[in-house]
């Protein structure tokens, strides 16, 4: 009995032996719950126009029109949808059961988003294009119903200049526009919004034989106005060196000269162009700033640091400090009312007059006129005018010069006599304006009495009919047919 007894707890020992074994190798275990259900709702979202920002519950989605918003649990979504120029629109969405939705807003059909226009003009009674499109109305009115954005607008009435222009228009807004229509009575201005010219900034004008207008730009080539048709060169599409042309010669054969900035002198037949410069030439600079023809039918150049070059047609001649009498080599302007009388405008040696060989020099220590003068002309009479950087304009007696008083401008660029003998003055200050050659007329027109956008003129020339054509800085190329009398 003993034995079955200890046979017994031994077994039992043995059972809990292996009992608090297997609990102490034992591992805790966790149990991971079940992922959550991922949100379905769908939002596709279109509009016209597109890309219109899209906004959820007051926060920016940072998403445009068309677009989709993905991954939207159950529940009611204000979308707002903005464009610029467009009322905001807002829609209101119900996501149930993950279901998927696709949102269509056509702003264009919505008549609470058009704005109009209030259009005024002077003169009153110019007729009105919308967008290239005729309206049938008249200047004052309103044009209602307008689709949001940009349009333009086209004004025509006679006796003025088209204006055309761009006018934004906004939901739900009026926008009052009033124009000025440049009365062509007197003035034409044309520019790059109005016309073929390249750009608004003209260096130098000439005038043909056939009354066709040559202008020198400020970086665009050559235009030329032959009636109403325009052609442009340029260093794309012709061999033209520059773009900057300084100044124009038209010859006595008609040929075109031109004196480029930068790269030298050019020719121009209408059908060849030759190029003179200090590689291929006797010319001494490429900057020319001058150019006149003689009566013997030489050409006289002026070079902004070299002198002067004067060409018979196979070579040059060159004048400056060093071998002549010319005060300076910086020479802006050149004259010459008959062979062997040469008039010289300069920088740093004021006025130069060489006759029969002999040089004549008018500065700030003999004559008391500025050593700076930018321009110098002969009128139809033999008076010599010059115009200063930084005192005005200048009349020659035949013995001293004198200042013409008041001083109307300060920086004078250009001068020019008219058939009539009326003298005009451009500047760079001023605007435009005319002296008679008796001094007993006067008259200035600058962008604050006139049509003249800018009052900065480079250039003058009088066609075939006795209009002027002026030259702007910024404000295109005028023609003014007043002052005829």
């Amino acid at each position: 009995m003993r034995v079955i007894r200890d046979k017994i707890l031994m077994v039992i020992f043995f059972i809990v032996s292996f009992f608090f074994a297997f609990l102490s190798c034992a591992k805790e275990v966790s149990v991971t719950p079940d992922d959550p259900a991922v949100s379905t709702g769908f939002f596709k979202i279109e509009s016209n126009p597109s890309g219109a920002k899209i906004y959820i519950n007051g926060t920016n989605t940072g998403k445009f029109t068309p677009d989709s918003i993905r991954f939207l649990e159950d529940g009611d979504y204000k979308i707002l949808l903005r464009l610029t120029n467009w009322k905001d629109t807002s829609i209101y969405v119900t996501i149930n059961n993950g279901e998927k939705k696709e949102l269509f807003v056509n702003f264009k059909t919505n008549p609470t988003m058009y704005g109009s226009i209030k259009l005024t003009s002077y003169p009153s009674g110019a007729s009105i294009l919308l967008d290239d499109s005729v309206t049938g109305k008249f200047t004052p009115t309103n044009l209602s119903n307008l689709l949001p954005g940009t349009h333009t607008l086209t004004l025509k009435k006679a006796g003025c200049e088209n204006d055309i222009f761009d006018v934004k228009v906004e939901s739900q807004q009026i926008t009052e526009i009033h124009r000025v229509l440049p009365d062509t009575t007197y003035w034409i201005i044309y520019r790059t919004t109005n016309s073929g010219i390249p750009t608004n900034s003209v260096l130098s004008l000439a005038i043909d034989n056939e009354n066709t207008k040559w202008i020198g730009t400020d970086g665009k080539g050559i235009a030329v106005l032959k009636g109403n048709e325009w052609t442009i060169y340029n260093k794309s599409n012709s061999p033209l060196p520059d773009n900057r042309i300084q100044c124009i010669l038209i010859d006595k054969d008609n040929n075109k000269w031109f004196g480029t900035t930068y790269y030298g002198l050019v020719k121009f037949d209408g059908t060849n162009w030759t190029i003179y410069n200090t590689t291929n030439s006797g010319l001494p600079a490429n900057n020319i700033y001058s150019l006149v023809q003689a009566p013997d039918g030489k050409i006289w150049i002026g070079t902004y640091n070299t002198g002067i070059a004067v060409y018979d047609g196979n070579s040059f001649t060159i004048y400056n400090k060093s071998n002549s009498g010319l005060p300076s080599n910086f020479i802006t302007s050149i004259a010459i009312p008959s062979l062997n009388d040469v008039w010289v405008s300069t920088f740093f040696g004021g006025i130069a007059h060489f006759k029969n060989n002999t040089w004549k020099v008018y500065d700030e220590s003999n004559a008391k006129i500025s050593n700076d003068v930018n321009v110098i002309a002969v009128d139809n009479k033999g008076s010599v005018y010059a115009g200063t950087a930084d005192a005005g304009p200048l009349k020659f007696d035949g013995t001293n010069w004198s200042f013409i008083q008041p001083p109307f401008a300060f920086q004078i660029t250009s001068i020019i006599a008219d058939e009539k003998n009326y003298v005009w003055f451009g500047s760079s200050d001023n605007g435009f304006s005319l002296i008679q050659a008796m001094f007993t007329f006067r008259d200035i027109y600058n962008e604050v009495n006139s049509p003249l956008v800018v009052s900065s003129v480079n250039a003058i020339a009088v066609d075939n009919d006795n209009y002027k054509w002026i030259g702007t800085w910024g404000g295109g190329l005028v023609k003014f047919k007043g002052k005829q009398q």
